[in-house]
């Protein structure tokens, strides 16, 4: 995760022309935020849908910057296995003393959707809502009961995004990070992540 993605959304905001599109102010205001803490640690909910296929999935997620990752899995695929990653291609997983180091995107590892431990991670969502081509747009709205920060992003090229069509993020208002992220091909939801229990360092 990138130290300077705060410095370069707010580059973004104020540079924003042909090759650059203007930043929401609430997807600058995450960068910011993101920037001031050294760590997390939150539970997060994967929901996927590939072809037929769906998978849940819950993870008890730590990340220390700038890169560590220790991810158990409490349910779902590989249950009760846990996934380790300290930068590089590789990551170390397994279950107790039974571990080995694999590429970060081995089948093992990945989720339906092939997201890796890395996308899985606050610094990687945003900054790939940051970077990846398309529109975006800003409102807000109700979610779980509290109002939340909503970034939409309507995708220029699904192909360079595993196929999706439309991203949309939801940001704490207290805490401007992200709480859940949506993805759609079409009209049609394929992804949801979703962050609960969510403390920083």
């Amino acid at each position: 995760m990138k130290r300077a993605l705060a410095a370069m959304l707010l580059a973004a905001a104020a540079t924003a022309g042909a090759s650059a599109q203007t930043q929401p102010p609430a997807l600058v205001a995450a960068a910011a935020a993101y920037a001031k803490i050294t760590g997390y640690k939150t539970t997060a909910h994967v929901y996927q849908v590939k072809g037929t296929d769906t998978q849940n999935s819950v993870y008890d997620y730590t990340f220390t910057k700038p890169t560590s990752v220790s991810m158990n899995i409490v349910s779902g695929a590989n249950s009760g296995a846990t996934v380790t990653w300290t930068g590089g291609t590789s990551v170390r997983a397994g279950k107790g003393m039974f571990t080995k180091t694999v590429d970060l995107t081995d089948p093992l590892v990945l989720s339906l959707r092939g997201m890796t431990i890395v996308q899985l991670s606050f610094g990687s969502i945003l900054q790939h809502a940051a970077e990846t081509a398309g529109t975006l747009t800003a409102s807000t709205t109700t979610l779980g009961g509290a109002t939340v920060n909503l970034v939409n992003l309507d995708v220029a090229n699904p192909q360079g995004d595993n196929g999706l069509t439309r991203e949309v993020l939801y940001l704490s208002q207290s805490t401007n990070l992200p709480v859940r992220v949506d993805g759609f091909v079409g009209a049609t939801l394929v992804q949801t992540v979703s962050f609960e229990n969510t403390s920083t360092t």
